[in-house]
């Protein structure tokens, strides 16, 4: 039948007086079926050690990210795969990337690009599309038409394995591996979808960790710039002093308090962590209008790379870089609604500014601009 038969044999050699060969005996044992289950004994124990590597490296890895990049590579070892992603189904209804593997990181030409994650490739989202829409595991050892829909930089795929994540009966989420050599099996079916739940149990346990500690040093912070600036009657010492602690804070380069109005050229409350106070004079009408006309719409402007910056043209872009200033939050300030200031937070490299970062520079600015319209109407006789 052509099937592969494990057997156990036992012989019996019998000799005459003279010890010349006589005869034998053998038995044969058919032990297929155990050695299916030592098999399978085996490849439990595996799992269960792995199983117990992913909530081990739970307790020791300080973020999401390191977390993440812990457990797919032992998702990746697991399946012998050279790429791995996690991924959540968001409230928008959208998938989104949570984690890539080193590895897959490395292959990827555009991971670090902006909008990787706004751009990603037709061929890939039509995989998880398909995950998704199932609540099957998925896997194609023939990627077909969908690899001619995989943008340049990004890596080739040969093979692919996802396996969805089932939260009250919906898929919240998945994990993914490709480019295992030779395929996949049924033995990494089986073995993704059982280390699966436990990858995205700890990822999401240790973001609603990362949350609720975020939380409180975001409360923590604007306690202390409460405190800080509270006493202060000088305009120019609130703004100062603001800009010293979220500078700090954000580990960011500078942050200036500028005066927007025509009037008043001068940026005041100054800091820069690597030079403390600084003071520089520039007509921001007329060296960034772009700047001014977006912020004048009431909107922040957020930058990751001036390097790589569409939102503005290129003279304004080479002018911010020509201050070592390479990424930046910036928040305006409004009197009677006019625009009146801006709270700048400068990075020296691209940055990424998270939410919580966001949503920090956008509070101190607002408590700054209303203490130090507080100061100036004490001023007033």
């Amino acid at each position: 039948s052509g099937r592969l038969i494990h057997t156990e044999v036992h012989t019996k050699v019998f000799t005459d007086e003279d010890g010349a060969f006589n005869g034998a005996v053998a038995v044969f044992r058919d032990i297929t079926r155990r050695k299916r289950h030592e098999t399978m004994l085996g490849r439990q124990k595996n799992l269960l050690q792995m199983v117990n590597a992913i909530y081990e490296k739970a307790l020791y890895c300080d973020t999401m990210e390191e977390l993440a990049l812990a457990a797919l590579k032992i998702i990746e070892s697991a399946t012998k795969s050279d790429i791995s992603i996690a991924g959540e189904i968001g409230d928008d209804g959208l998938f989104h990337i949570v984690a890539v593997s080193q590895s897959g990181r490395e292959s990827c030409g555009r991971h670090d690009k902006p909008l990787h994650d706004k751009t990603c490739d037709t061929g890939i989202r039509k995989l998880f599309d398909a995950v998704i829409r199932s609540g099957q595991t998925l896997v194609t050892n023939d990627i077909g038409t969908a690899s001619k829909e995989i943008c340049p930089g990004h890596p080739k795929i040969t093979s692919f394995l996802g396996t969805p994540f089932i939260q009250n009966s919906k898929v919240t989420g998945i994990v993914a591996v490709a480019n295992r050599e030779g395929g996949y099996r049924q033995e990494e079916e089986e073995m993704l979808e059982a280390l699966t739940p436990s990858v995205m149990e700890v990822l999401l346990r240790k973001r609603a960790e990362e949350a609720l500690k975020k939380s409180d040093e975001r409360l923590k912070f604007l306690l202390k710039l409460s405190d800080s600036i509270r006493p202060l009657t000088d305009p120019a010492a609130i703004e100062y002093t603001a800009s010293r602690l979220i500078a700090n804070h954000l580990k960011a380069k500078a942050v200036f308090i500028k005066c927007c109005e025509p009037e008043k050229l001068s940026e005041t409350g100054s800091f820069s962590r690597q030079n403390g106070e600084t003071s520089h004079e520039e007509n921001i009408h007329d060296t960034y209008p772009t700047v001014v006309r977006m912020l004048c719409s009431g909107k922040p402007l957020i930058v990751r790379d001036y390097n790589n910056n569409e939102l503005l043209p290129a003279e304004e872009c080479k002018r911010v870089l020509e201050h070592g200033i390479v990424s930046s939050i910036s928040f305006p300030l409004f009197e009677k609604e006019t625009l009146t200031a801006c709270l700048c937070v400068y990075a020296s490299t691209p940055r990424n500014w998270t939410p919580l970062e966001v949503s920090l520079a956008k509070e101190t600015a607002e408590r700054t601009w209303a203490a130090v319209q507080r100061a100036f109407t004490e001023e007033r006789p």
